[in-house]
């Protein structure tokens, strides 16, 4: 084994590495867990950084491909190992830094929390998947390691499992997102029935020789995967209710693993997609509906965490939107610069809730004076998500929308609309929170808290996020984004959809960036516009936003409560209840019954045991013999 390959696989099972430690010691020193966790991830970053060196200083021409025969049976030859590209190098920086500071912020977050071994093996199984998922080989190990994740992802969200809406969380979760494996599953299946093989490289080089079926089923099949963990609409409403779980782990999952694995899939296999003009419409009109209808809900929710949620959601449909246009290293860069910004305010929710022992905006106000850190790195997080210039969302949305403005001018009109959307619910979230009067809740009076700043080991990973947050999106002039992702790849020369610098794009967008500012501060600052009638809570608005569209609804009704428990799980439960516990049952009596009879049999006389044998073995040679010569012919 090469060193450089070695040193990939320590990327991948460092996270497991301490799982099985703190597994080790979790009766005994269970308070060793974040040193341990830390620290493992910590390992995973180091050789992150390793990679990504070398990727840089290759131009993008680092590429690794090593392969160890798994399984073999009749024609088929399942391989496992580790491949290694620009995007592979890019994706595990972001993802191991991300989780080295969500690990390093729960020390803090979790500490008084009695499960806090169990979170943090949790922790490191849902790292260690979502690595598996992009130094895979092939799609056989990504969609291992992709149903690794939803498992992981549902123990993470009901984490809290003495919750109702914990547990609630985690059962939709876990089946909307089944709802898009299902997808996947068809790709597998028609990809290796189409090339005969599951390897990475080898279906994107075989990506002209799918036939017209082929390619749409594939395609189709993968888009319904990544839709399910991207959250993309109809299928996003399982991502507001992850709420319920610990705030670091809704950092990680909206920020590095869960979410960006659905972006992640379509860009690794993005030739196919290239090829396919259907699905690519298809990718741009949910990502357009997404990133607008879930953009709204953010204006009426009064959960941080969930505005917050909403807004990742949105982004995401940036990000298919980019990838609909073709746009495949705007989109990619948007997923990186997303990162660290929705990481950073996700923490910065974090540490508000751990002071104020709260969500709820309306039980905030005039954070700004009493945790001045927390309000510094959250108000440039949220900079960065408008898009303003010269943080790092500004580079990678401007990417994107440029894009739509050379190809579709209808797709632009309707991105600088959700340019100013997210900047009204970005600056009402900001606001509510960090200015006006303090508004605590009876709770919090009668528990006699008061408001502080977080601990160093909550601040400082605030700290450390907000750099990227503002400086990353300078690797767009350099253009070594651009080969790292393209030059390992030759099937992808194409994928890079250029647009020239408009001057006016970033002007107007700055402008709608502002309005929505105002219009933030008119409203939820200055108390003005109220009596408007759009904004009151009778409002048709303002009901349909609350009901969340009546989807939620619609998914309880129809497909858990009709389709699921009464048209599957009715028939399942008679099923087993009617045939599966009588024929067990049966087996238990006759077993019984019959238990008796040679009970009765077992006299102690040696001449009535080897008549029983005798005529059992001539019985044997009868049934041997016709069935040989008459069914069998022999």
């Amino acid at each position: 084994m090469q060193i450089n390959e070695l040193f990939i696989w320590l990327i991948q099972f460092s996270p497991i590495i301490g799982c099985i430690a703190i597994l080790c010691l979790m009766h005994n020193r269970k308070h060793l867990a974040p040193f341990i966790g830390s620290f493992s991830v910590f390992v995973a970053w180091i050789f992150s950084c390793w990679l990504l060196i070398s990727s840089f200083s290759e131009k993008g021409s680092l590429f690794i491909n090593n392969q160890y025969e798994w399984l073999s049976a009749f024609d088929m030859t399942i391989s496992l190992g580790v491949m290694s590209d620009g995007l592979t190098a890019m994706m595990c920086f972001v993802v191991t830094s991300v989780a080295l500071l969500v690990e390093i912020f729960s020390k803090g977050y979790m500490e008084h929390d009695k499960g806090i071994a169990r979170y943090y093996i949790f922790l490191s199984i849902f790292i260690f998947s979502m690595l598996g998922a992009v130094l895979a080989v092939n799609l056989l190990q990504i969609f291992i390691f992709w149903e690794l994740m939803g498992l992981c992802s549902f123990l993470l969200i009901g984490f809290w499992f003495e919750k109702p809406q914990a547990v609630s969380a985690a059962r939709k979760a876990f089946l909307i997102t089944r709802l898009g494996d299902l997808g996947f599953v068809v790709a597998l299946v028609v990809i290796w029935n189409e090339i005969g093989t599951l390897d990475i490289s080898l279906i994107n080089e075989s990506a002209g020789q799918f036939s017209t079926l082929a390619l749409f089923l594939a395609t189709f099949g993968l888009l319904c995967g990544a839709m399910g963990k991207s959250a993309q609409f109809p299928l996003h409403v399982w991502l507001p209710d992850a709420m319920e779980g610990p705030t670091p782990v809704s950092a990680l999952i909206h920020a590095a693993t869960m979410v960006a694995a659905g972006v992640f899939l379509i860009a690794r296999f993005f030739p196919l997609f290239e090829l396919s003009n259907d699905i690519q419409d298809i990718m741009l009109f949910i990502g357009l509906i997404t990133l607008l209808l879930t953009g709204l809900l953010g204006i009426a929710s009064n959960d941080i965490k969930r505005v917050l949620a909403y807004s990742t959601v949105s982004q995401l449909g940036y990000m298919f939107v980019g990838l609909g246009l073709g746009a495949y290293v705007a989109a990619i860069f948007h997923l990186i610069t997303h990162a660290f910004f929705k990481a950073l305010l996700f923490l910065c929710s974090g540490s508000i809730n751990h002071s104020t022992d709260t969500f709820d905006m309306r039980n905030m106000g005039g954070l700004y004076k009493l945790m001045p850190c927390t309000f510094l790195t959250f108000f440039i997080g949220s900079l960065s998500l408008c898009g303003l210039f010269p943080f790092a969302g500004f580079w990678s949305k401007e990417a994107i929308i440029g894009v739509a403005y050379e190809k579709n001018i209808y797709v632009f009109a309707l991105l600088m609309l959700g340019v100013f959307i997210t900047s009204f619910y970005v600056f009402r979230a900001v606001i509510l929170t960090f200015f006006g009067e303090f508004r605590p809740s009876a709770s919090f009076k009668d528990k006699g808290m008061h408001v502080h700043e977080s601990a160093p080991v909550m601040t400082v990973p605030l700290i450390i996020l907000s750099i990227p947050a503002i400086f990353i999106g300078l690797i767009h002039f350099a253009h070594i984004f651009e080969e790292m992702l393209l030059h390992a790849n030759p099937f992808l020369d194409h994928a890079h959809a250029e647009h020239h610098f408009h001057l006016f794009i970033p002007l107007l967008s700055t402008l709608l960036i502002a309005g929505g500012a105002f219009l933030a501060y008119l409203i939820f600052f200055k108390n003005a516009l109220r009596d408007l009638r759009i904004l009151t809570n009778n409002s048709f608005l303002v009901r349909i936003l609350n009901k969340r569209y009546y989807i939620d609804y619609l998914f309880e009704q129809f497909f858990v409560s009709k389709l699921l428990l009464k048209n599957i799980g009715s028939p399942l439960v008679y099923f087993d209840k009617h045939i599966i516990d009588k024929i067990v049952n049966g087996f238990g009596r006759s077993s019984i019954y019959f238990g008796k009879i040679f009970v009765r049999s077992f006299n102690g006389e040696i001449q009535f045991y080897s008549f029983v044998m005798i005529a059992g073995l001539l019985i044997c040679q009868i049934i041997i013999f016709v069935v040989s010569y008459y069914i069998l012919g022999l």
